[in-house]
């Protein structure tokens, strides 16, 4: 189901075969090959003409600003290590070490190529690089080439409209890359009036919808500007601006491509015959719930202690479903007086996103940034352009928008089957997750990645099922993508709270879910 358990099974059952050096020289190059797909981060390499703000969303993805606009630097790749470094490449191809991150030294040895390494939580996830060549068409040309072949997800910046001169670079791109690569239209909360920014969008989609997965309008500045200098971020600025449909786009690609990767090796390992060990096969979920154990108990928190209690709090009748004997209508009535009595609110609300309202149509940027723009399940092939992208003052007007749907008493009883294995789903892994942060034999990564694995298939498992013109469930749906899109951004996010975090959304969308259910 969700929490994709078969994944450690897998790398074990991985390792093992090449650890008994039983197979061939070439099928055992071949699994080495799958693990370290599987193990290593995912590449993404970001391409543009100069002066499009590439350096500006590679500081988006990464949290913080690395990479100073206004100082030239060549072709540079970031990858995560334990401490900040970078290796210069000059052009004698001898290489040099500066300490740290300031990237105006390093700007000052004039190299030809740069790795940095930095301790990021981002980079844990993706590799990132940042193309950089002359004005030249050539030069152009050679940079993408030669990087387009080392990268797995592409994103073209565009500080225009991704016209003729740009479609002849993206042209030379590998085929491969067709389904991994989203054309990013950058600056969009620079424009001085909303037509001259709905021009611009309406050509960028219209010229980028052949070559690209999803378009993506970012209001750049206003993205950075949501990140607190304490590292929290303004979760709704941070949606406005475009930037959350960013990074949900490329980390859906990454867990997508990631599950591949598995799927690949399952195929392997039943064509070689493998058998398991006893104590894979004999693995229950939540034995591969854990990966690493901490010697010392979590402590238990305020956060943890607020999510404790709403787990425990959840109406009894609402995790054992409906009496098959009873009507469907009075076990209906029956649950909504149980929730009613016994729902409760959890502490801040990490997603007010994720609120029930009315699901929006078209495209939409704030006046003074951009776009809130609805990420899709990555495992589409087809590309499509994203929606949710026009501009606030291009939203339909009171005279000419659609009536507003009148909202059911309650849910459909097909659909009230479906959010209460949901929310029976959310409230077991949140119980057992806590319970072994709160005894230490979760470390952080393993939660965050189980909240996030969790989430993301509440959204995906809602969207693709139950019926859609079912009004209260048409409202599960968007909170779960709200939720959906929002962990994705809280996992990239530096701090010792982000399990918790994660770990308290799971919960909150739990508790929305529970209020439909009630209704």
């Amino acid at each position: 189901m969700t929490i994709q358990e078969e994944i450690p099974s897998t790398l074990k059952d991985l390792k093992d075969v090449i650890a008994s050096q039983n197979l061939s020289e070439q099928l055992q190059q071949r699994a080495k090959g799958l693990l370290q797909r599987i193990e290593r981060p995912f590449r993404l390499g970001v391409f543009g003409l100069p002066g499009s703000g590439k350096s500006a969303i590679m500081n988006l993805l990464l949290g913080k600003e690395v990479l100073p606009e206004h100082f030239r630097l060549p072709t540079i790749q970031l990858v995560h290590g334990d401490k900040a470094e970078a290796v210069c490449t000059l052009g004698d191809r001898t290489q040099l070490t500066v300490e740290g991150e300031d990237m105006r030294e390093v700007s000052m040895l004039s190299p030809a190529f740069v790795e940095a390494r930095l301790p990021l939580p981002a980079l844990t996830k993706l590799s990132m690089m940042e193309v950089v060549a002359g004005d030249s068409q050539e030069e152009q040309q050679r940079a993408i080439q030669w990087a387009s072949k080392k990268i797995d997800i592409a994103l073209w910046c565009t500080s225009g409209q991704f016209g003729e001169a740009e479609q002849d670079l993206w042209d030379l791109v590998p085929e491969k890359l067709d389904d991994h690569s989203f054309l990013v239209v950058t600056k969009t909360d620079a424009h001085s009036s909303q037509a001259e920014l709905r021009q611009r969008l309406s050509e960028a989609e219209a010229n980028g919808q052949d070559f690209f997965r999803k378009v993506l309008p970012v209001g750049t500045k206003t993205a950075i500007a949501a990140r607190n200098s304490d590292g929290t971020v303004d979760k709704e600025t941070m949606k406005s601006s475009g930037a959350v449909a960013l990074i949900s786009s490329i980390l859906r690609d990454v867990e997508a491509g990631r599950q591949h990767g598995i799927d690949q090796a399952d195929v392997f390992l039943r064509q070689i015959d493998f058998t398991p060990s006893a104590e894979v096969a004999g693995n229950t979920k939540k034995a591969t719930l854990g990966s690493k154990q901490t010697q010392t108990a979590a402590p238990q928190n305020e956060v943890l202690a607020a999510v404790e209690r709403a787990l425990e709090e959840e109406p009894s009748s609402d995790t054992s479903g409906k009496d098959e004997q009873e009507p469907e209508t009075d076990a209906h009535a029956e649950e909504k007086q149980q929730n009613d009595a016994q729902q409760v609110n959890t502490t801040d609300a990490l997603v007010e996103s994720a609120e029930a309202e009315e699901p929006k149509t078209g495209t939409e940027v704030a006046s003074e940034a951009t776009s809130e723009t609805g990420a899709e399940p990555n495992d589409q092939p087809e590309r499509d352009i994203e929606e949710n992208t026009e501009p606030e003052s291009l939203k339909e007007t009171d005279a000419n928008k659609v009536p507003e749907v009148v909202q059911v008493e309650s849910l459909q009883p097909a659909s009230w089957d479906l959010i209460k294995q949901v929310v029976d789903q959310l409230g077991a892994e949140g119980g057992v997750l806590l319970e072994k942060q709160i005894a230490g034999e979760l470390d952080d990564g393993a939660i965050i990645e189980t909240c996030v694995d969790t989430v993301s298939w509440v959204a995906e498992y809602l969207t693709s099922n139950g019926d859609q013109s079912d009004h209260h469930y048409q409202k599960c749906c968007d909170i779960a993508m709200d939720a959906a899109d929002v962990i994705q951004l809280i996992q990239l996010e530096p701090g010792d709270s982000v399990a918790s975090d994660a770990l308290t959304l799971m919960v909150q969308v739990k508790q929305e879910m529970q209020t439909s259910l009630a209704a």
